[in-house]
């Protein structure tokens, strides 16, 4: 594989990361949803502020 491609598609999973950062409203409105629509929900909201904050230790 060229060096060239590998450094796009980098670029490319790097600016998707940053597009899913939350912002405290965000996260407030994730965690009230989860709370009313139960289970699964929570897990989802779980997970992504994990990788929030997993994403902000790497920075």
């Amino acid at each position: 594989m060229k060096k060239s491609m590998e450094r796009t598609r980098a670029y490319g999973r790097n600016k998707k990361a940053k597009n899913m950062r939350f912002t405290p409203e965000t996260i407030r409105k994730l965690i009230v949803a989860s709370q009313t629509e139960g289970v699964s929900q929570t897990v989802y909201v779980e997970k992504a502020l994990r990788n929030q904050f997993q994403r902000d230790d790497i920075k």
